[in-house]
């Protein structure tokens, strides 16, 4: 593992957000990331030397030029930069796991095109609702595997997710994706397409749970949900693990009215929602699959000092063991030194960069 400054080209104004970290010449850091540059901050910026602070290691990933693989990607053009984001530079999940939804979902949609020129129209004319609708599918997948889901259940449950969004075919673009805050007429819009997605869907001979399943997908854990305000129990299972992967790629993809977040916030605000608007047994599926703080990726810490994931464990994911390489001045340190999060209650993590990231 080696450590680079990279030369930050940008001409910083006053009041605009940091978008990275920013550090010295010395990798010391001067401001984090999403933080505020003030006109003084940006004066001072313009005329020094700034860097962006990234990691190169001798074992690259390689899951897009593997060619076994290659030949299942190239199914998912609208998907790759997803895919490459969430298993490559994240390492999120596990990459046996990660392949193996790709072969299966791959199979889905061949047949579901052929089945239907709904799914036909969705992938070709929604092209952000149909990569959602991938996207929904791969993570239902890893979740049901880790809540046991076999044979027909978890097909059924894919074929849910893969067609949980198809009613918003009836719902006009400029709803879909209006940049700014809908109002209340058009909310009630956007709340039919569990409803229309439901008639559209019901002459493909589906299976019944598939039907509820696209019916229920934004019901909520404590009722609060939409159309039937259902509650806990009473939302299927597999309603229950669309709803999360649903959120889950909704808050780490761009859309025209919010940036994606990494995916590591995207998950903790996943767990703060566990037994309110989602399912705890679900959330626990899911974070088992998942790693939150993967080892290997460099962290800084409130204290200002930085270092790489060590090791990390379920249900500590947000408590990672730490190396530290650095002071809070940016200094190497010689001496090793490691700090375990989860009985070292006066650090936490601040901000991660995941390999190869700048």
């Amino acid at each position: 593992m080696r450590f680079i400054l990279d030369p930050v080209h940008h001409q910083f104004q006053g009041g605009e957000l940091a978008y990275q970290d920013y550090f010295d010449h010395r990798g010391a850091l001067l401001l984090g990331k999403g933080q505020e540059i003030t006109p003084s901050l940006a004066a001072f910026f313009n005329e020094q030397d700034i860097n962006s602070l990234y990691y190169e290691w001798t074992e690259s990933c390689n899951c897009l030029n593997d060619d076994s693989y290659a030949s299942v990607l190239l199914n998912f053009p609208l998907t790759a930069p997803w895919l490459h984001l969430i298993y490559c530079e994240t390492s999120l999940f596990r990459p046996e796991l990660f392949f193996q939804a790709v072969n299966f979902i791959d199979q889905l949609i061949e047949h579901l095109s052929d089945l239907s020129s709904d799914f036909e129209l969705l992938r070709t004319s929604k092209e952000i609702t149909y990569k959602h609708s991938v996207n929904v599918a791969l993570l239902s997948y890893i979740i049901g595997k880790a809540m046991n889901f076999k044979g027909e259940k978890l097909r059924r449950l894919v074929l849910s997710a893969l067609l949980h969004d198809i009613g918003k075919l009836d719902i006009p673009n400029e709803i879909l994706n209006k940049p700014g805050a809908l109002n209340l007429d058009e909310f009630a819009i956007i709340q039919t397409h569990p409803t229309r997605g439901v008639e559209r869907t019901s002459n493909f001979l589906l299976p019944e749970g598939v039907l509820t399943a696209i019916l229920q997908h934004h019901e909520r854990w404590n009722g609060s949900g939409y159309p039937q305000g259902l509650a806990e129990k009473k939302i299927l299972p597999s309603a229950q693990i669309i709803a999360i992967a649903d959120v889950f790629d909704a808050l780490t993809t761009d859309r025209p009215y919010h940036a994606a977040l990494p995916p590591y916030h995207a998950l903790e605000i996943l767990l703060k929602g566990s037994g309110t608007d989602f399912s705890p047994k679900v959330i626990q599926a899911f974070l088992s699959t998942v790693q939150l703080y993967p080892a290997n990726s460099l962290v800084t810490l409130n204290s200002g000092e930085r270092g790489v994931v060590l090791q990390f464990s379920y249900p500590n994911l947000t408590q990672p063991i730490i190396q530290i390489l650095f002071d809070s001045d940016g200094n190497s340190i010689e001496k090793k030194r490691v700090v375990d999060l989860s009985k070292d209650s006066s650090h936490f993590i601040l901000t991660i960069q995941y390999r190869g990231a700048r």
